[in-house]
């Protein structure tokens, strides 16, 4: 989890909880002085052993794999998502794991600003087994995520998608999201849900978990597509301007949707399918309550922006 304790925490995760271990995090000072930052206590074997586990069981995921990717970025994509290279080039600059995945969301940088105190808090968090609150957490997510839409760094942007994603699932996994999983008894429709996004849904169905979630998902995939043939034909997206900076709330999603199916139409474009199956959800959602957040709903907007492109296969527009 740490590079430095990572022989160690090697050896004790097969042991069983015939000891318990501490966790101290420090910095230090001048001299022989430093400050205890976190202490964690009581920490069993077992749940090192759960957290590594966990960790390697999220990268098996089809979302992570090299198939899936190559549809998002490109055949220069090589490899699935924990030991990627993209046109040569390395995707991650250190080597992945849970420490480093955090600590995307709560850097120490001039540009993001310093994060140390949540960056320490929430792997303790973890350690402790106590856990995350999702509104924070989401919140961290959009703070990036903004910060790489502002500035149209893409690639970036995408790449951080599918980081907050993996340690969603992550901690979905561990039960580690306060509030629980909660999945709905039935998420999906009546109507037929297209191949792909029905295998995704299922798939990832802890992180998919209602109505609203997948409605907002889905109406990022639409706005993607809209602006990937915007691209091809003018060499710009204009759209990109209508999505209020990735600042989103429930009266903006109603709006988006019609505004993306018109657009469309402009461009004698259609998904039909994927076009109806965000409406029903979008109803569904009206008539369940919507149950996620304004930063949720952004969020998982951005997801779609970002993913769609493993659900677009050769002459969809013209189904």
């Amino acid at each position: 989890m740490l590079s430095s304790e990572e022989e160690i925490i090697d050896t004790i995760q097969d042991n069983k909880n015939i000891i318990s271990l501490i966790f101290v995090f420090y910095k230090q000072k001048q001299g022989d002085y430093f400050d205890i930052l976190k202490y964690v206590e009581d920490v069993p074997p077992s749940w090192i052993n759960a957290l590594f586990t966990t960790f390697e069981d999220v990268k098996t995921e089809s979302i992570f794999k090299e198939e899936y990717l190559r549809q998002i970025f490109s055949e220069k994509w090589v490899n699935d998502f924990n030991e990627a290279s993209f046109n040569g080039k390395n995707v991650w600059r250190k080597t992945p794991n849970l420490s480093s995945l955090i600590r995307t969301f709560f850097p120490a940088s001039k540009r993001s600003g310093v994060y140390d105190k949540y960056f320490i808090d929430i792997i303790g968090d973890i350690l402790a087994q106590i856990p995350i609150n999702r509104n924070f957490l989401i919140k961290s997510f959009l703070k990036e995520l903004r910060d790489k839409h502002a500035n149209n760094e893409k690639f970036s942007e995408t790449i951080i998608s599918l980081q907050s994603l993996y340690l969603l699932i992550f901690l979905y996994k561990l039960n580690l999201i306060k509030g629980g999983v909660n999945i709905e008894e039935k998420t999906s429709l009546n109507t037929s849900e297209p191949a792909k996004i029905k295998e995704f849904f299922k798939n990832h169905e802890t992180a998919f978990n209602s109505y609203s979630k997948r409605a907002v998902f889905l109406e990022g995939v639409l706005a993607k597509y809209l602006m990937d043939i915007q691209y091809a034909q003018r060499k710009s997206a204009p759209f990109r301007s209508k999505l209020y900076g990735l600042k989103l709330d429930e009266r903006k999603m109603r709006k988006l949707l019609p505004q993306i199916i018109e657009k469309l139409r402009e461009y004698k474009k259609a998904y039909s399918n994927l076009e109806q199956l965000t409406s029903e959800y979008l109803l569904k959602t009206e008539e369940n309550g919507w149950d996620i957040s304004k930063d949720e709903i952004s969020y998982y907007f951005t997801l779609g922006l970002n993913l769609g492109g493993i659900f677009k296969g050769k002459g969809d527009e013209n189904e």
